[in-house]
């Protein structure tokens, strides 16, 4: 048995105007990827303007890893969002009710993974990526202090993407656009007031996309989404 709200999905992508669905379920990938992107711009303006082209050089070494940390979200939360939409489809409420806790489990696993080896390998990935002496200190230090969030960027990015396959775009633009206004805030307080570096830089984008990621776990847990969520599971 499908829900009110399912059956009003289903019905707009089977008999709404093509066009303007694509533009609607577009927008919050789009986004997703502007905002990440600025959110890196933004980085690099602090670590370039208040602590000098060392930590810019750190960085950008230590992006790749960052773009493969992204990667990993993306690929929990377009594969939960796949899942999503056919079992809403064929109206197979038993996968709904296990899509919530599965994206938790894996996304929990993945950033463990991924937080092992950024953290105890840091310093030989920002090697490997031609840093070295204090271009590679910096790197490291951002690199370690991202990895170790690796857990909300995962969870928060791909329940966001779960979120704009039930159609409410809205509240993922929203809690996207929180953390960037979160990461700029801190970013300002830690490096330009308190004069700190780029292991800060990095704590504030992992606390703004915690942030973000309560958000986005509150949709949720509190009874917004319309699959079913087991706090037990």
């Amino acid at each position: 048995m499908i829900s009110q709200k399912q059956s009003q999905i289903k019905d707009s992508i089977l008999q709404g105007n093509l066009i303007k669905l694509m533009f609607k379920l577009s927008i919050s990938s789009i986004m997703g990827i502007f905002v990440l992107t600025l959110n890196t711009v933004i980085d690099a303006l602090f670590a370039g303007r208040y602590i000098g082209e060392t930590a810019l050089a750190g960085i950008s070494l230590a992006l790749p890893y960052v773009t493969i940390v992204q990667g990993f979200a993306d690929f929990v939360g377009i594969g939960s969002a796949s899942v999503l939409s056919r079992a809403i489809g064929s109206e197979d409420a038993k996968t709904q009710s296990k899509i919530f806790g599965n994206l938790v489990v894996i996304s929990v696993v993945i950033s463990f993974l991924l937080t092992v080896i950024g953290y105890g390998f840091g310093k030989e990935l920002i090697t490997l990526m031609g840093g070295s002496g204090e271009v590679a200190l910096e790197g490291t230090k951002y690199l370690k202090v991202y990895t170790i969030g690796s857990i909300f960027i995962i969870l928060g990015k791909a329940c966001g993407k779960l979120i704009s396959a039930e159609g409410q775009i809205r509240w993922t633009t929203i809690s996207m656009w929180i953390f960037v206004t979160v990461n700029i805030f801190l970013n300002y307080i830690f490096v330009a007031v308190y004069d700190w570096g780029t292991a800060e830089l990095a704590l504030a984008t992992v606390i703004g996309m915690t942030v973000a990621s309560m958000i986005n776990l509150a949709y949720f847990i509190f009874g917004k989404s319309f699959i079913p969520v087991s706090l037990k599971k």
